[in-house]
Parts: structure tokens; C-alpha cells; sequence
């Protein structure tokens, strides 16, 4: 009787752990050298501006979740270290898994590229 209860309750178990679904959603998984521990992160709609989510640094890794209404959605990546420096990028994702393996100065070389963009669309 203990043995087909044990089973049984196995049986179940397994069952509802391979009936659940998924939530949809997007997450994040970022290994980014140059970022001290406790940096914070906001992740954005670029195209609103709605803040989706907000994190911060852990052995130069964050990882966010959330939901993105249209896919693909441009999210803005925003990185404010306690130095005071404030590192962006954008990035197009869907309700999708995602990793970023990369450094700090790859985000300094993008906020680089378009602040000079920038500055010269202005002038036209």
C-alpha cells in the first residue's frame, strides 16, 4: 500500500510539473565585466520610456524578467555605476530568452558612438 501511494504521488507530481506552461515573458541574462557589485540597471520601453524593470549588479551579472506587449520591442539598457556614469544601449527583443556577454567598455563605446550620432544629426 506505502509503495503504490509513493508511486501515485510520483505519478502526480510529474504530471503537474509537465503540464505547466511557460509564462510569457522575456528574460535577461547579462555577464558584463567592468561593473562593480551593486550598479543599478533599468530596463525601459525606449520607444515610452514605461520602466519594465530594474536591478542591480552581482558579481558583474544582472538578470531581469518582464513582458514585452509587441514583439520585437526596443528596451533601453540603462547602467548608472556609483562613480555617477550612466552607460546605455538598446536592444530589440521578444518574449524571448536572452544572454549578454560583453565588458564595460563595449556600453561606454555604444553611449560613445551615439552622443556623437547624435551631435551631428542636430547640426543638419
Amino acid at each position: 500500500m506505502h509503495k503504490t501511494l509513493c508511486l501515485l504521488t510520483a505519478c502526480l507530481l510529474l504530471l503537474a510539473t509537465s503540464c505547466a506552461k511557460r509564462v510569457p515573458g522575456y528574460r535577461i541574462a547579462a555577464n558584463l565585466n567592468g561593473f562593480l557589485d551593486n550598479a543599478n540597471v533599468v530596463i525601459a520601453n525606449a520607444s515610452t520610456g514605461k520602466l519594465i524593470d530594474s536591478t542591480v549588479f552581482k558579481g558583474s551579472k544582472f538578470t531581469s524578467k518582464g513582458v514585452v506587449d509587441e514583439s520585437p520591442a526596443s528596451l533601453s539598457v540603462i547602467i548608472k555605476t556609483a562613480a555617477g556614469e550612466v552607460l546605455y544601449t538598446i536592444l530589440f527583443i521578444g518574449n524571448e530568452d536572452e544572454t549578454i556577454l560583453g565588458s564595460k567598455v563595449i556600453f561606454l563605446t555604444v553611449y560613445l558612438l551615439k552622443a556623437l550620432n547624435t551631435k551631428s544629426i542636430k547640426r543638419n
